[in-house]
């Protein structure tokens, strides 16, 4: 597994670990936290979200796979989120909660592709599923683990706190795409494959020449 996949995997899960403790508990945040909503307008905030982000996101990948701007999208966009989840640590109205929501789709719109784009080039030949379902796995345990004690940690210091302490994780997640080196080319195990192809032809023509 190249070394980009294991940084692009480590930083992702603990973001992920980070958002998993308030994520599960947003309609509850929602329609206890803020006045006059109901789970009509968490509908409406989730349709939001996913409405941004599936229309920015294939302009967004476009422009950045001919850019080849992966790393400041990655770091922006994750920028972006932290924002975001701090601004619900403050949120007050309805109005608010959407604008939030339009801003967290434009931030996942602006991180996925690039994360995508990054991950897919540095695949290792021969092992992409495995590869993927490692990140899957991890991730997904990380979000499993932070989403039973973000119930605890809510009900202890309450929801301003828990977002206040997801937006940090989230921060450092962000810092830590920007410290990444940036991806100019593919990873090295292609070009290795690449060499072991070309030295098998050369010994194949060798041998027909002895011949």
């Amino acid at each position: 597994m190249h070394k980009t996949i294991k940084t692009l995997i480590a930083i992702d899960v603990g973001i992920s670990a980070g958002i998993g403790l308030t994520a599960p508990l947003f309609a509850l945040f929602v329609t206890e936290q803020i006045a006059g909503a109901s789970v009509v307008e968490v509908g409406i905030a989730t349709a939001l979200f996913w409405l941004v982000k599936s229309i920015l996101q294939i302009p967004v990948a476009t422009y950045t796979d001919r850019q080849g701007v992966y790393k400041k999208f990655l770091a922006g966009g994750t920028l972006l989120m932290a924002l975001v989840l701090f601004g619900y640590a403050f949120a007050t109205n309805v109005t608010q909660i959407y604008a939030l929501q339009v801003l967290d789709g434009l931030a996942t719109a602006l991180v996925t592709p690039a994360w995508m784009a990054l991950f897919s080039r540095n695949l290792s030949k021969g092992k992409e599923g495995f590869e993927w379902s490692v990140y899957q796995t991890t991730s997904g345990i990380a979000t499993a683990a932070t989403a039973a004690i973000g119930g605890a940690l809510v009900a202890t210091t309450g929801f301003r706190n828990a977002y206040l302490l997801v937006s940090a994780v989230v921060l450092a997640g962000a810092a830590a795409y920007a410290a990444t080196k940036p991806i100019k080319q593919p990873a090295l195990h292609y070009y290795s494959e690449l060499k072991k192809q070309l030295e098998e032809r050369r010994l194949s023509f060798n041998k027909s020449k002895r011949r």
